[in-house]
């Protein structure tokens, strides 16, 4: 279940507005709910596997991130981009290339 939206965090039905950082900043809350622990805890520059994230528990949070995001990203991504900084810019370019083919589809049907 997804956490609430508070006025602090980012709403991320608004992916169009976010930048890396509020990606980050969700990213974080979702890693640290899936990881068991406090977001204080969570290290953005820190690798993926020094923080706990094991293969199933990546499957587990890639999932969770794609069904909050609408994306399809693959769970190995979390070793291409293996902590939340370079994570939170991945995310960031698969938003804005899911934006742009939606927009290109509403061109093309007019």
């Amino acid at each position: 279940m997804p956490s609430p939206i508070t006025e602090s965090t980012p709403d991320p039905k608004r992916t169009t507005l976010l930048q890396v950082d509020d990606l980050q900043k969700i990213l974080v809350t979702s890693l640290a709910k899936a990881l068991y622990m406090d977001e204080s805890d969570v290290n953005a520059e820190s690798a993926f596997i020094d923080m706990g994230l094991d293969s199933i528990v990546g499957v587990e949070w890639v999932k969770a991130i794609n069904d909050q995001f609408e994306t399809s990203i693959m769970a190995t991504a979390v070793y291409d981009y293996t902590n939340l900084h370079e994570f939170s810019r991945y995310l960031k370019k698969i938003i804005r290339n899911k934006e742009d083919e939606k927009i290109q589809g509403v061109e093309m049907a007019d």
